[in-house]
């Protein structure tokens, strides 16, 4: 006989510092005790991981929308930040089409009504989303944050110098990093301070 709690126990915290995680996987042993084999069990438990995972990302940077790392909801719980490198595309928001090219970056704020996203075949971005959160809570100033959220929300689509798409693709990956960087000691600390700079810049 196998003690399906063991497994569970020793799973969550192999793969897991998270108390939510660990509390819904307990909450939820009944139904993986009731499986027929220890590699069903231990396959739901993973997709389970990892599907809290994806949600709690607080900081994606991904040369695709349909990465495995984006969530579904995106548009509603993240401002979403894309990089035109190559082709077009274009989305409309509040009947009114936008279209974007090389070297422009669009600002997507978290619960507009965004419809038709169209890319051209060679189309090709970077694309930084940060959770509603994140963002929030590490504005710099107040103020600023409310006409930057303004001037977003009318003008998501706009054109940078080459200088400017560089240091913007340079905050993208600094934020990426620091993020993902889960042994530094001071990595929440470090990773709300990139985040204002990024704002600032």
């Amino acid at each position: 006989l196998v003690d399906c709690h063991s497994i569970i126990t020793h799973i969550t915290s192999t793969f897991s510092q998270n108390s939510d995680f660990r509390l819904k996987l307990v909450s939820n042993y009944n139904n993986y005790i009731n499986q027929n084999s220890i590699f069903t069990i231990i396959t739901e438990i993973m997709n389970f991981y990892h599907s809290m995972k994806k949600q709690e990302n607080e900081i994606i940077v991904v040369k695709s929308l349909d990465n495995e790392n984006i969530p579904t909801d995106f548009q509603k719980n993240y401002f979403t930040h894309i990089i035109c490198h190559h082709g077009t595309g274009q989305f409309r928001l509040n009947n009114t089409v936008y279209k974007f090219s090389p070297n422009d970056i669009v600002i997507l704020i978290p619960s507009l009504q965004i419809d038709d996203i169209l890319f051209s075949p060679d189309f090709e971005a970077t694309y930084l989303l940060i959770s509603f959160g994140l963002m929030s809570n590490n504005n710099p100033d107040i103020g600023w944050g409310i006409k930057g959220f303004m001037f977003s929300k009318d003008n998501p689509v706009v054109s940078l110098s080459e200088t400017d798409k560089e240091r913007c693709l340079r905050n993208f990956f600094l934020l990426k990093e620091k993020y993902e960087d889960t042994y530094h000691r001071f990595r929440k600390e470090i990773v709300n301070l990139q985040v204002q700079i990024f704002v600032m810049e």
